[in-house]
């Protein structure tokens, strides 16, 4: 295998014509310096330079090394350069596996200011298959709800998304709300087939309900919510944009999931990586209120109301 170290320290004495002037340019002992020509002469089986004490001369073979690898130089220098350039301006694709309910809703509407100040940079958003494996290399970086998951990945909480139980206006006119515990038993539920957190409070919360609909999909039930089929529970970032969604005791009836960005260890550090690392933990920083529901004057309305049923006004 070729080692580029020893030709390119061949091209530095054979620029210079002695060892001492290429050891101080390569910032190297002289005897180091000497040792790297003749390896390389060993390796070649050929005499690369003739010595004397007027300093070194290439031989004809030295000669026509040079003549051939004096543009991998060039070559090697650009790649250097681009390196070190690439330490300053992330390049490349990074993939994010993000579930469907932050995504339309929350990220890509933040996108436009990033690749405003990463324009050498790609992003593949992938929401099938969600979380996907980082340690598989599936994905670059995960957010991932609820726990940092099992495996073994770096990162940090990044903020809180917010849960409560919406309806639809139309269902909210035509059946009321639940004003009392007991009173869930004559409402319609919609729920999730999925076992989480979210879910276990959501039963206990209305467990005499009648559940008319489950679904794999936070965005069918979004739409089963919408389409007047009963109380659902729902992730305040996306309920919240629906002008046809009202949300029920706002303050009462709400909790909150952790949101962890994670990545591979080995990839954390990489300029790109880091970027968008950055870039997604500075808009959750931002955007604390909008991504865990918070008003701060349902509070308020909750305890003026003081019924279970106290809907929040739009």
């Amino acid at each position: 295998m070729m080692n580029w170290d020893l030709y390119r320290i061949f091209l530095a004495v054979a620029d210079a014509g002695s060892l001492l002037t290429a050891s101080k340019r390569l910032k190297l002992s002289a005897q180091t310096v000497s040792r790297r020509v003749v390896e390389l002469e060993d390796g070649l089986g050929l005499k690369l330079l003739a010595r004397s004490r007027a300093g070194h001369s290439l031989t004809p073979a030295g000669e026509q090394l040079r003549a051939r690898i004096e543009g991998m130089g060039d070559v090697a220098n650009k790649v250097e350069t681009a390196m070190a350039e690439a330490k300053h301006t992330p390049a490349g694709v990074v993939r994010i596996s993000i579930n469907e309910v932050l995504s339309g809703p929350w990220l890509l509407g933040q996108l436009t200011s990033f690749y405003e100040e990463f324009p050498s940079l790609n992003l593949e958003i992938r929401v099938s298959g969600w979380p996907a494996s980082v340690r598989r290399r599936e994905a670059d970086i995960v957010l991932r709800l609820f726990g940092p998951g099992e495996e073994n990945l770096v990162g940090r909480r990044i903020g809180r998304v917010g849960v409560a139980i919406y309806c639809a206006r139309s269902y909210a006119r035509d059946h009321g709300l639940p004003a009392s515990r007991a009173e869930w038993e004559t409402h319609n539920t919609i729920g999730m087939i999925v076992d989480i957190p979210l879910m276990s409070w959501f039963n206990s919360v209305a467990g005499t309900s009648r559940r008319v609909l489950q679904c794999s999909s936070h965005t069918d039930v979004v739409a089963a919510a919408k389409a007047g089929l009963g109380l659902a529970p729902l992730l305040c970032i996306t309920a919240d944009q629906e002008p046809n969604l009202v949300r029920i005791l706002p303050v009462k009836l709400h909790r909150a999931a952790d949101l962890w960005l994670l990545s591979h260890p080995d990839l954390a550090d990489a300029p790109q990586v880091r970027a968008v690392l950055n870039f997604i933990a500075n808009c959750a920083r931002r955007d604390a209120a909008i991504l865990l529901g918070h008003d701060p004057t349902l509070e308020l309305r909750d305890s003026r109301s003081g019924k279970h049923g106290a809907v929040k006004k739009r």
